[in-house]
């Protein structure tokens, strides 16, 4: 959400338009609503599909064709594609667990290749020229990312009253960076590079892409540690959670 706002700044002020808060303001606001508003409707069609159906394969052309279909309608109509689909799975998980269940599990058996593929495209915009120039910006990114992640999670964890664990480790345990962060880079790789942004929208698009996914590859090798060290300081590893038939 903050993204569609900051998105929007950038490019008034790199297009110098005159334009009023209310229109800036305005877009990011249809951006938001919009896409969360397509993919609940996506998403309530899901869930009736998927109820009705006894087929795992039946499942699965419903879960790939309510992605296409949120996906679809989001682009055409200039809203938020990430919002879009996770209104989509959210919707089906909030009107029935096992719905939801069905369709991740189904779903889970393809996505090895579709994350891949994934990742080929971040890493087609990579341009190692960049990284000397990108370093310190890499650097502040990593320990700015990483102390906000770390104390966000203790102070929300605080306020909510989470038990010492979760206050302690739980920012440990949420240091890996994919899907979203890379989602959105190529979004401004791919916004900011139209003509009408001139030079410095082509570089703000470059120093994106390439700050992200140099330091996805930092995160996806420090996370899973941290992670285990989270884990294995919380008394988590190992544990089995015991059912009340087995506790009496």
């Amino acid at each position: 959400m903050i993204y569609a706002f900051a998105a929007a700044i950038a490019k008034v002020m790199l297009s110098a338009r005159h334009v009023s808060f209310a229109s800036v303001m305005g877009g990011p606001c249809l951006e938001i609503l919009g896409g969360l508003a397509v993919g609940a409707a996506v998403g309530v069609m899901l869930h009736a599909l998927i109820r009705r159906s006894r087929d795992r394969a039946d499942v699965l052309v419903y879960a790939l064709g309510a992605i296409l279909l949120a996906t679809g309608l989001a682009n055409a109509m200039g809203l938020s594609l990430i919002l879009a689909n996770l209104a989509v799975g959210a919707m089906v998980a909030n009107i029935s667990a096992r719905a939801a269940e069905r369709a991740y599990r189904t779903v889970e058996q393809i996505t090895a290749p579709i994350y891949a593929l994934f990742f080929v495209v971040a890493g087609a915009h990579l341009d190692l020229r960049l990284f000397a120039a990108l370093s310190l910006l890499g650097v502040v990114y990593i320990v700015g990312r990483s102390a906000g992640l770390i104390g966000g999670a203790w102070l929300g964890a605080t306020l909510s009253r989470a038990e010492p664990n979760v206050r302690r480790y739980l920012g440990l345990g949420i240091l890996s960076q994919a899907g979203v962060a890379v989602g959105l880079a190529l979004t401004v790789a791919n916004q900011f590079r139209a003509p009408e942004y001139g030079p410095l929208g082509r570089q703000l698009a470059a120093m994106t892409i390439n700050t992200i996914a140099a330091t996805t590859i930092v995160f996806e090798i420090v996370g899973p540690i941290t992670t285990k060290i989270a884990l294995s300081r919380a008394g988590e590893i190992g544990q089995v959670k015991q059912t009340p038939g087995e506790a009496s």
